[in-house]
């Protein structure tokens, strides 16, 4: 009974998103804890001194990363030997912001499979709008 749900830029999934939204916010908002949560959360989520964390595959440690200036991100990498000093170099693979604009989509990172054993090919994935269709 709920297929429509499935149109997701469809307008009446779109209404009771909208809907379900503004009842999920109002509860929460209604919490006395709320704001000082939502502060603590939003300054933990933007802080600039965050540690970036990743996958260590074959000399190079992979990360993704979105700050304000990178809003649907960067998927990066650094040398092992970099990664352990204050402030690593980080080299750009993929950034999603300049990709999402040359080609008019809106491209969210999914992650990546690498291939074993030199891990030097990967399969990359990203979804179109942030759906939960996957491209390669």
């Amino acid at each position: 009974t709920f297929l429509w749900l499935e149109d997701r830029n469809g307008k009446e999934a779109l209404d009771w998103v909208h809907r379900q939204n503004a009842l999920t916010v109002a509860e929460l908002q209604g919490d006395p804890a709320y704001q000082a949560t939502f502060e603590t959360a939003l300054d933990l989520m933007t802080a600039e001194d965050n540690m970036p964390v990743g996958a260590a595959l074959a000399g190079y440690v992979y990360n993704f990363w979105q700050d304000k200036t990178n809003a649907l991100g960067l998927w990066r990498r650094t040398p092992v030997a970099s990664y352990k000093t204050e402030k690593p170099e980080w080299e750009t693979i993929i950034d999603f912001d300049q990709l999402s604009a040359k080609e008019g989509i809106k491209w969210v990172f999914g992650g990546a499979s690498r291939l074993y054993p030199d891990f030097n090919r990967c399969l990359l994935y990203m979804s179109p709008d942030g759906g939960d269709a996957s491209e390669m």
